[in-house]
């Protein structure tokens, strides 16, 4: 055995190629694999966070889920009145006489949720309160996207149109939780009421914008400069990418974030006295 050990590191310290020994080789080798591995690790994050799903947030987001439970107060307010105007519960007032549905606001300002008479009786959407983020230009010239007006302008009209189209979705999705709570309230034999679809339908809506967020921001070849030039910068600078990144993403987490307000139904008893 101590043979064995004297050849073996006899040999491993003889030059071998181009003056290096074996040891040397080995390390330098063991060096390349470790470069290697830190490179394919950093191209894998890099073409992650330059997507539009990599950028968007992955935890729920407290004013989605508020949002989302005002849009269902508004809805029970509805199957409420739907319930009462049906006659179902007896003989009603004149405020509930008419058929209750959500309709648009007009100039496309939101929703307005109650009948002909009162039509924003069981509350409203305003989509004044979507506010996109404002992206400076010294801040895309940083990450280099929307380096003009026009394309910044362009990203906040489609987060905006994103905010909509899912508050649409939103809707149809707690309509039917909406009437299976007014369903609990007031019949004999009851549809049963899932909590669990106000938080689905908060989720949903939360992934579809932050995901036209990404998009706008991010998506298509508005980030493939940024994607390149990480990639091409490599693992020796990645806490300045990580940095950048950092700041894409709460780019798109505001976005996500800046919702449409719900407002709360009216109290019956104050529409009856005006009515009166």
């Amino acid at each position: 055995l101590p043979i064995f050990r004297t050849v073996l590191g006899v040999g491993l310290v003889m030059p071998v190629a181009s003056g290096f020994c074996v040891a040397q080789l080995f390390v330098g080798w063991v060096t390349l694999q470790g470069v290697g591995l830190a490179d394919k690790l950093w191209t894998s994050y890099v073409n992650g966070f330059t997507s539009s799903a990599g950028m968007a947030p992955k935890v729920a987001m407290p004013a989605t889920r508020e949002f989302a439970k005002g849009v269902l107060l508004n809805l029970v307010c509805v199957e409420t009145g739907k319930k009462m105007a049906s006659g179902a519960l007896g003989p009603t007032a004149m405020i509930w006489s008419n058929t209750f549905a959500g309709s648009n606001q007009p100039g496309g300002k939101g929703r307005l949720y109650g009948n002909t008479d009162y039509p924003s009786l069981c509350g409203a959407v305003n989509y004044a309160a979507i506010k996109p983020p404002v992206i400076s230009p010294n801040m895309s010239s940083i990450l280099q996207l929307g380096s003009t007006d026009a394309e910044r302008a362009a990203a906040a009209t489609a987060i905006k149109t994103a905010h909509i189209t899912a508050t649409a979705q939103l809707e149809a999705s707690l309509q039917p939780l909406a009437a299976a709570v007014v369903s609990q309230a007031f019949d004999e034999a009851p549809t049963a009421a899932d909590a669990s679809i106000l938080d689905q339908a908060a989720d949903a809506y939360q992934t579809a914008v932050s995901t036209a967020a990404g998009s706008a921001f991010g998506g298509g070849d508005a980030l493939t400069p940024v994607k390149n030039s990480a990639s091409q910068d490599g693992w020796i600078l990645a806490g300045s990418w990580f940095m950048r990144s950092s700041q894409l993403q709460d780019i798109v987490n505001k976005a996500a974030s800046s919702t449409p307000v719900s407002v709360a139904p009216v109290n019956s008893a104050e529409i009856g006295r005006a009515h009166v």
